[in-house]
Order: structure tokens, then sequence, then C-alpha cells
């Protein structure tokens, strides 16, 4: 077989059926990205993300082999069904006498009483319909893990290379949605006036922009390693992708008018640089390096032009209900609710009952602007095990993939960044209650469940044998 002279497109040693594969995660991610932008206006559009999820899980099983290779994916998966049947123990119907003895159910009990009704049997959750749209939502993050767990390892790195166009996608309407294009806002409320992109809400357009940016990182330090065969010409084309990915990253946070977009930012710039600044020129470095100086520049002066006194609020630029309010009062309903929990979704019908008349407006609070606070409240103290057994899962796989050589992955530390930026976010915000944000989470917890030693051996046949590849 002849050689093929060097290309400047770095190889995704894509073959066989890894091709179908990679269109397979591209085109859920396209699904994905385009109709899961917001928690609460886009019931109709999740319902085909979900849809999707549903064909690609039944499709994954069906044509390949769903068996996870590593722990840490198998790992994942058992955290995943934990959650899923946390659900389902909610929607269990209860006799009255269990579930009025229940923390917080007195005002039900109360209810029931004025109408002179008798207590029928009722689940634990109080929003039995929301709680299924809750695990209905796991769906897509699932059909993520799966299959890259079971689909060949550089369907991965393809994955992410789709992730970049959807990004450069979204940035380009977000220019052309703060050009003044109001049609081109997608949903009925939303952040007019600055970029979204495909969401509802601004807040979660910067958390694509910023968890793209490390997971970029990642995919370039993959080309430019030894074990991809990257010739000098595709170094530079993958030096080339990352500048101009942070760039338009960069842009996109710029339009939001987030403040906390361009903290989360940083953090990308920062570990992005962790990730890449080891194996680049010096000329490079430097540039790198001058770009984390833009962004604390554009951060000071973004931060010293909104004229905002409380970084808290809700919105950037007026609200009637801060963030700190909302936390007070949903920790006070976990005083009454938090032992066994109010239910998923339930937080809108909880947390009405412990706002202070006096203070309440037209300003509604659909969820608690703290997913930390919010799963408390309706997950309870099952739902504190589950997510302190994910958390330590978590940080175990970040520390392999950071510090221990056999595991250290580019692709991998870069989701560890990207996902770290997702929970951070989720201590002000709540991207995760997006379809959109909770299939990336999906995207890069299954990178960061990979091991490294099946990845080696599932690439090696590809890098043995120079035939036909298709690259980008």
């Amino acid at each position: 077989m002849r050689d093929h002279a060097p290309s400047m497109l770095p190889s995704l040693d894509l073959r066989g059926t890894a091709v179908w594969q990679a269109l397979a995660v591209a085109g859920f991610l396209l699904i994905a990205v385009t109709l899961g932008g917001s928690s609460v206006g886009g019931v109709p559009s999740n319902a085909v993300l979900q849809i999707a999820a549903v064909i690609a899980i039944a499709a994954t099983f069906a044509r390949a082999n769903p068996t996870p290779r590593a722990t840490g994916e198998r790992h994942l998966l058992i955290l995943a069904g934990l959650f899923g049947a946390l659900i389902v123990v909610q929607l269990i119907p209860l006799p009255p006498a269990v579930w009025s003895a229940l923390p917080g159910r007195r005002i039900v009990v109360e209810g029931f009483t004025a109408l002179g009704l008798p207590l029928p049997w009722m689940p634990l959750s109080l929003a039995p319909e929301k709680t299924v749209q809750s695990g209905l939502s796991l769906l897509a993050p699932v059909a993520i893990i799966v299959m890259l767990g079971a689909f060949k390892r550089p369907v991965a790195r393809a994955a992410v290379l789709a992730l970049i166009v959807l990004m450069v996608l979204s940035v380009l309407l977000g220019v052309a949605q703060v050009a003044g294009n109001e049609h081109l806002y997608f949903y009925e409320f939303t952040n007019g006036g600055s970029a979204v992109g495909f969401f509802a809400n601004s807040n979660h357009f910067a958390t694509l922009m910023c968890l793209t940016l490390p997971l970029a990182a990642g995919l370039v330090a993959r080309w430019r390693s030894a074990s991809d065969g990257a010739g000098g010409a595709s170094r530079v084309f993958a030096a080339a992708v990352l500048l101009a990915v942070v760039l338009l990253g960069l842009l996109g946070v710029t339009m939001t008018k987030s403040v906390a977009g361009v903290a989360l930012a940083l953090l990308a710039l920062s570990g992005s640089a962790a990730i890449v600044l080891s194996g680049l020129p010096r000329g490079l470095r430097l540039g790198f390096l001058g770009g984390v100086v833009v962004v604390v520049i554009v951060a000071a002066v973004v931060a010293f032009n909104s004229g905002i006194g409380d970084l808290t609020t809700t919105d950037i630029s007026s609200s009637d209900l801060s963030r700190t309010a909302m936390w007070r009062s949903t920790a006070q309903a976990i005083g009454d609710f938090g032992t066994a929990g109010a239910g998923f979704g339930s937080f809108p019908q909880v947390f009405h009952l412990f706002e202070n008349p006096e203070r309440v407006s037209a300003v509604f609070a659909n969820h608690a602007h703290n997913d930390l606070l919010e799963f408390v409240l309706e997950a309870g103290i099952p739902g504190l095990l589950v997510l302190g057994a994910f958390l330590i899962w978590f940080a175990v796989r970040v520390g392999a993939v950071w510090l221990i050589d056999r595991q250290r992955d580019p692709l991998a530390q870069g989701a560890s960044i990207a996902a770290l930026i997702i929970l951070l976010h989720s201590l002000a915000d709540y991207p995760l209650r997006t379809g959109t944000i909770a299939a990336l989470f999906g995207l890069c917890l299954a990178l960061l469940a990979r091991d490294p030693a099946g990845r080696a051996a599932d690439e090696a046949p590809a890098a043995a044998q120079p035939g036909r590849h298709l690259s980008a």
C-alpha cells in the first residue's frame, strides 16, 4: 500500500463503522444544541431531543457492544441508574399514613382537611408530572455516555470537533441577534438584546462558550501528540483552530453581558493553557498567555460598566428578586422538606410558600439559581447520598487524568475543566436544567470516564495501517 503525503488536516482515524458512529454522535449533538436550549419554554423541542436519545440508546444496544470498557464508565452508568431509581421512588403512590408523616406535608394535609376530603394515596413528589419530566431529561446525557462508551475511541474526538462547529454556528447566530434580528430569538421568554444563540438564557449561552474552550484545547493537544502522527503543518493548523475557537468564544461571552460568563471564561482559559502550553512553541505560549491578559481586561471593563452593585441579582440589568433572597427562601424550604425532599421539578410549587408576601412581585422564580440548593430541596437526604457518590467519582477521575501518568489524556483533562465549569455555574444558575448543557455534561463525563489504556489499544490498528482515513 503506497504512502500518502502528509496532510495539513490532523487525522481523526475514522474508518469503517467509526465513520457512521461519528456521524450519529454529531447528529445527536446537533439536535441537543439546537433544540435543548430552554428548561421550561421548549417542551416540544425537548421532547424531540428525548425521543432522539431513546433511539440513540436503542440503536447503540442493537448495533454495538454496549458493555462499558472501563471501570470509570461502569461506575458512571451505575450512578445514572441510582439517580433514575431515585426519581422512580418519588413517583410510587404511598398510603395516607405514610406520605402525610413526611416532612413538609402539613400544608397538603390541611388543604384536604379544609375541603372535607379524605387523604388519598399520593407519591412523595408534590409535582409528579414535573418529576417525570426530570426523569426524561436524563435521557440526553445518558445517550451520550452510552454511545461514547460503546463506540470506537476516535469517535470521541469527532464529537468534540462537532461541538466546536456547533459553537461557531452559535456565535454567528449570537452576532445576528445582537445586530437587532429579533426574529432569531427562538423563545418567548429570553434575554433580548443579548446573544443567546439557540438558548433562551444568555448565561447558558456563555456556559456553552466557556466549556468548549478546554475541550478544544484537549483536542488540539491530542492532534499534537506523537500517537496521532501529526506533522508540522497539521500542528500549525491545530494551533490556528484553538486560537480561532478562543477568539470566537470570548466574542460570544462578551455579547452575553454575563458577569458569570466572564468569570468562567477565565477558568476556561486557565485550564486550556494548562493543557496545551507545555508542548507549544515559545511564540504561541506567549500569544496564549496574552489572550488570558485580554480576558482579564475585558472582565474588568464589563464589571465596571455593568452598573451592578450586587452581582448576585438574577439578571445583569435589573431584577426585583435577587439570588441571595431566593437562596434564603430555598434554605428555609429545605428546613421543612429537606429530609425526604419535595420531589424533582417541584421547586416552583414549593418556593412560593416561603416567599415574603410583602416582597412578592411580578418576577417569578422558576429555579433557585443554585442547583445545589434546589437539588437538596427536591431530592432530600437520599439525593444528597447519590450526589456525594458522584462527586467522589468525579474527584477520583479528575485526579487520575491529571496526576497519574498512564491515565493522562488531554481530551479527558479538557472534559474535566468543562465539567467543572458547568458545576461551578450551577452554584449561581441552572445550566444543567437545559437539555443542551445536560447532554454536553454527559459528553464531558463520558470523556472523563474513559480508560486511556483501552483507548490506546482501540486506536492501535488504525495507527499501524496508513490507509485511507477521514481528516478534519
